[in-house]
């Protein structure tokens, strides 16, 4: 039942981001809609000009398969538009390109990505407590504990290679349910979750074990039933 929920929380989150476009339309304009001007906006417009840049590219030079369009052509169109869009950007604001440019992702929302690290922990945190369970019920400590003990060895690391990739795809999911356009293209490198996978691997690990040994006490003779009240039995 509980990997059902899990399950089905990442089918929600999935469902939600394919409601996020990721293709543009050929009315996608390169221009400047403008904005307030106040310094303290900058990184939000310089971040605006960019997407916009990415759209319009993506409306009108976006690679396919046909090879109508090729990838350089579609980088210089982006950069081409961007350039403009940047220009207008700091001539709103009195700054320079360079500075709009410096601008772009420098405001971003650590608390945000925390956030989402910190939910994926928890739905994994429960998957890997009711997989400890089964683990135990199906090898129980007086019967099949070495078992039981080799089993969530080689589970663990197992665990944590599928758990960090399905927590890539969960935090690609909900960046572009923040960017509010499903096509990242470079943008994708600026998500946390890449940039820390040697730890949340031995995380991963960690945490998976740490559920297999309490569970191993719970299944134990006179194990604790304290659990039980959190709905976690």
């Amino acid at each position: 039942m509980a990997r059902l929920r899990v399950l089905a929380v990442l089918a929600a989150s999935g469902v939600l981001a394919g409601c996020v476009s990721e293709v543009s339309g050929p009315d996608a304009k390169c221009q400047w809609p403008g904005g307030d001007g106040e310094a303290r906006h900058l990184s939000r417009d310089a971040d605006r000009a960019e997407d916009l840049a990415i759209r319009y590219a993506d409306g009108h030079g976006r690679p396919n398969n046909a090879g109508t369009n090729t990838i350089p052509a579609y980088v210089a169109m982006t950069d081409q538009c961007m350039t403009a869009l940047f220009q207008a950007v700091a001539a709103e604001h009195h700054v320079t390109v360079e500075q709009v440019r410096g601008s772009v992702n420098k405001n971003r929302s650590r608390s945000l990505d925390e956030a989402v690290i910190l939910s994926f922990g928890l739905l994994y945190g429960w998957f890997a407590n009711a997989l400890a369970r089964r683990v135990w019920r199906r090898f129980p400590p007086g019967r099949d504990r070495a078992m039981g003990i080799l089993t969530c060895a080689a589970t663990g690391p197992v665990l944590s290679v599928l758990g960090a990739a399905a927590g890539d795809l969960w935090s690609f999911w909900l960046e572009t349910l923040r960017v509010g356009y499903g096509h990242l293209v470079y943008r994708v490198d600026r998500i946390p979750w890449g940039h820390h996978l040697p730890a949340i691997l031995v995380a991963g690990v960690a945490i998976f074990w740490i559920c297999a040994g309490l569970r191993y006490r719970d299944a134990g003779p006179g194990g604790g039933t304290e659990l039980a009240t959190l709905g976690l039995r």
